[in-house]
């Protein structure tokens, strides 16, 4: 608190449930009663409701980014050209960014030359000198990725290795109350099981008492879900409705996360997948109630009965061209989800069907989803399917304070090389090579390795292959 009330870059990482949000509001509180101007963003739109209504935005909406399917150039001058978005970052003088984990390198150095950009004479310290603020836990799943962004974690690039001076793990867990939940969340947390939570996790094999509306089974690839599902649906009575995807052109190889033929039945519970307001976000839950010609009626908690349209999903080419798009209903059955949809949401009860680790951190997130262990069940848990988390990982979420200044040329006024404010897209091939690498064999589709590639927060993915 005092590092950040002297203004200084730092970043608050910790297991879940370890009270980061809260330290992050007694921040916020201090530095606005000092007078500063804070500004909230997130990752996905799920994690902004943390936050009360209207306090924090996702990464793409504040900046104007979009689902960032152009090049960075185009990104930047995009944004810099919105007059919106830069009234919005110039009175902003401090910027927290929560569930950070979940943002990339590529979208920390977009955010990094968009402020290079706005700043005055376009000084070369991080941000333009704006204090940074940066909240989340890199142990669980990293980044998305796309045919522009590797998907690599946000400290692998070297800006943030320079802006980001200081670490503070919080290491008090305050959402789970079981002493010995705890204690097997911070053994899975690092790709590790002893016997005493292996022992724990085998008494998780029961039952457990929560309506099928209230349950949701986590699942580590995408075609269980769609199984499980479909299946699922069949328990309610008729009549059942079915949406089939509006394509337009070229649409081949575009992942995006909708359903190409979605089918629904009154009373089945949804998952909101696209960011409509803030009140409903991408992870949002409700119950499917009827479709009314070209619209369909939910309803969600706290926000009641309201009739959707579709919306459209684009796939763009290299100069940013519209080659091809999606209309859909923007919700999906939500009996099952993959553990990368469940990433950031606190469910009220959760069926975890585990299978081999593909990439760390799959295990953890889907065991801490609840709060309690009397609402959890764990089937075919397997110690030996564990993935361990890179050391540099583990590395990045500890604690390390580096060199106090009180001029803040540790952080904010650090002087930058100015090669550091480009950013490097992950695509290079030609313009030719780049149109025959968007599609891919459809046996690859629900693979291992497409199945880690979910599309989060309305982006839309392109296989290479």
């Amino acid at each position: 608190m005092s590092l950040a009330c002297k203004g200084h870059n730092l970043f608050a990482t910790g297991q879940g449930g370890t009270g980061k949000s809260t330290v992050v509001r007694e921040i916020i509180r201090n530095l606005q009663a000092a007078g500063n101007r804070v500004s909230v963003v997130c990752s996905t739109g799920i994690a902004c409701r943390v936050y009360d209504p209207g306090v924090a935005m996702t990464v793409h909406s504040h900046y104007g980014l979009g689902i960032a399917d152009l090049s960075w150039g185009q990104l930047v001058e995009r944004s810099v050209k919105n007059r919106v978005v830069v009234d919005r970052i110039r009175r902003s003088d401090v910027l927290i960014w929560d569930e950070a984990s979940m943002s990339s390198q590529r979208m920390f150095e977009l955010v990094n030359a968009i402020h290079h950009r706005l700043s005055e004479s376009q000084c070369n310290r991080p941000f333009g000198g704006k204090q940074f603020i940066l909240v989340g836990e890199f142990l669980q799943l990293r980044p998305v990725p796309n045919d522009l962004d590797e998907g690599l974690f946000m400290f692998h690039s070297p800006v943030y290795q320079s802006a980001i001076t200081y670490r503070y793990e919080l290491t008090d867990v305050l959402r789970q109350r079981n002493r010995e939940f705890l204690a097997v969340l911070k053994d899975i947390r690092l790709g590790k099981c002893s016997e005493k939570s292996l022992e724990f996790i085998n008494s998780l094999t029961r039952s457990i008492e929560h309506s099928q509306n209230e349950i949701s089974h986590i699942y580590f690839k995408k075609l269980p879900v769609e199984l499980h599902n479909r299946l699922a649906l069949q328990n309610l009575p008729p009549p059942e409705f079915t949406f089939e995807a509006e394509r337009t052109n070229r649409t081949e190889g575009m992942n995006w996360p909708g359903s190409s033929v979605l089918h629904l039945r009154p009373g089945c519970p949804v998952m909101f997948v696209w960011n409509l307001n803030d009140e409903l976000k991408n992870g949002s839950r409700g119950v499917f109630e009827d479709g009314i010609g070209d619209t369909v009626k939910v309803s969600f908690p706290g926000v009641g009965s309201i009739i959707l349209e579709k919306q459209e999903w684009f796939k763009r080419d290299r100069q940013g061209n519209v080659i091809g798009s999606i209309r859909q209903f923007p919700i999906v059955l939500a009996y099952a989800v993959t553990c990368h949809k469940s990433q950031g949401l606190t469910l009220s009860a959760a069926v975890v069907h585990c299978s081999s680790e593909f990439v760390p951190g799959l295990t953890y997130v889907a065991l801490s989803r609840v709060k309690e262990p009397e609402n959890l069940q764990v089937l075919d848990f397997r110690a030996k399917k564990l993935l361990p988390p890179s050391s540099r990982v583990v590395r990045e979420c500890s604690t390390d304070l580096g060199e106090f200044y009180d001029d803040l040329r540790c952080c904010p006024n650090k002087e930058l090389s100015p090669e550091l404010f480009e950013v490097k897209d992950r695509f290079t091939l030609e313009q030719k090579d780049y149109d025959e690498a968007l599609t891919f064999p459809s046996e690859l589709s629900d693979g291992p390795v497409a199945s880690y590639f979910e599309g989060e927060d309305e982006q839309s993915v392109i296989y290479i292959v």
